[in-house]
């Protein structure tokens, strides 16, 4: 009897290995392909995603570049080229090519998705709710931009509306990408209090995607352990099987601290957490020395007579209440007591404040930017920050590490209140 894939042609081998997860043989099946032929845009298309999966993301991109030179319009080429771009950083680029893939195919979700996404991953909340919009008018049924809505109300602060749009996701996504939802369902009850119901949905998650390591960091933040806890054993048997410099292996490693701190064997917690952060922090660059010389040179430019750089304050701007200190210092409880006031609307935690500064490259003397430039900066701000409290007399903005940008503060909003949250060192490092 003749073999099935024998029949196969050489670009119908390279799918089939592919979609058996045999990377590496799909990688030479595709090559030899593009050997054959040059310009098998297929070939190209299906060698990249073969090379973006395997962490190859360069090449992933050299290839999708050589299939877009062939067939400009490639929609799924572009599409993957924004995710790549987005990885990087180049949100520009990364929309391009998403409007490119959109002009080609309108009703494209997708496109609408990854163009939604790069508006979230540059904390532009609003902008991705706008996206996700504009998609779902082509197209109500479409999962993954619920989800986005959900994602972006829960950054906005509105839990309602982001646990509804999670929900409305859940029922449209198919069984193997439902797990995401559930979980942006959970962080929402988790961040407003209710323990059990965060605990139900991320219990959900593990359900439909038991090796989401996220989903059971997630579960166990909220979980109270007991000796023999079997989501312990489904831990440590999941973080046998990831790498080990993974940041699957960190979110499992925290997670287990944590339960092995809760059911009182110390050694272990302590094992799982000094574990957890040697791997995480190889994943980001500090120094000690460069954060001395950021704050010398903050109490050097705000030095005594400052204020003459003021912004005068407008009378129909609200007032932002900048409620800052270090994290787990009490930030969120401040805000909701402060909510409870008639006059008073809480934003959450925004970086809006950061990332606009951050565009300008201040130098050393911030005091010194042009007044335009600072007028520039505040209206920016406050059009984000209304958009969370159209009517707000006051608008809170917890962001605890605004407390670096104060003196900013101070020269764009005169009239602007800040509460530092200060909470015993110790304390809060433990929280």
């Amino acid at each position: 009897m003749m073999n099935k894939s024998a029949t196969l042609n050489p670009l119908e081998e390279a799918k089939k290995l592919y979609k058996q997860g045999r990377l590496k043989d799909a990688a030479f099946a595709y090559k030899r392909v593009v050997d054959s032929d040059n310009e098998n845009v297929d070939a190209l298309f299906g060698w990249a995603y073969v090379a973006f999966d395997r962490g190859n993301i360069e090449n992933a991109e050299r290839l999708l570049l050589r299939a877009l030179q062939i067939a400009p319009d490639h929609v799924g080429a572009l599409i993957k080229l924004s995710t790549i771009y987005t990885e990087k950083g180049w949100y520009g680029k990364a929309r391009q090519c998403c409007n490119k893939a959109l002009d080609v195919e309108p009703d494209c979700m997708d496109a609408f998705n990854n163009l939604a996404i790069t508006y979230i991953v540059n904390h532009e909340f609003w902008d991705a709710e706008r996206i996700a919009h504009e998609g779902l008018a082509n197209d109500k049924d479409c999962g993954m931009l619920y989800q986005i809505l959900g994602y972006s109300k829960l950054m906005q602060g509105h839990a309602n509306e982001a646990i509804s749009n999670n929900k409305k996701a859940i029922k449209l996504l198919p069984p193997e990408k439902k797990a995401r939802a559930f979980r942006g369902i959970g962080v929402v009850y988790a961040d407003i209090g209710d323990r059990g119901n965060a605990e139900r949905f991320f219990e959900k998650a593990i359900g439909f995607t038991p090796e989401d390591a996220e989903a059971h960091y997630a579960y166990g933040s909220v979980h109270k352990y007991e000796l023999n806890d079997a989501h312990i054993d489904s831990m440590k048997l999941l973080l046998s099987k990831v790498e080990q410099t993974s940041l699957d292996a960190v979110y499992l490693n925290f997670a287990l601290g944590k339960a092995y701190d809760q059911i009182g064997d110390y050694d272990q917690a302590f094992t799982h957490y000094a574990q957890g952060n040697f791997v995480w922090r190889a994943t980001f660059e500090y120094s000690t020395e460069f954060a001395k010389e950021i704050f010398s040179k903050i109490k050097k430019t705000f030095k005594k007579g400052f204020e003459a750089s003021q912004l005068k304050p407008r009378k129909s701007d609200p007032t932002p209440i900048f409620i800052v200190g270090i994290p787990r210092s009490g930030t969120t409880l401040t805000e909701q007591i402060l909510q409870s006031h008639p006059q008073v609307e809480a934003a959450g935690e925004t970086s809006y404040l950061d990332d606009i500064q951050g565009k300008h490259h201040f130098g050393d003397d911030i005091t010194k930017i042009p007044s335009e430039v600072l007028r520039s900066i505040r209206d920016d701000y406050l059009v984000r920050l209304k958009q969370h409290a159209p009517k707000g007399v006051f608008i809170t903005d917890k962001m605890p590490m605004n407390f670096r940008l104060i003196g900013l503060i101070r020269l764009l909003f005169p009239q602007a209140k800040v509460i530092h949250c200060r909470r015993d060192p110790m304390d809060t490092c433990f929280s």
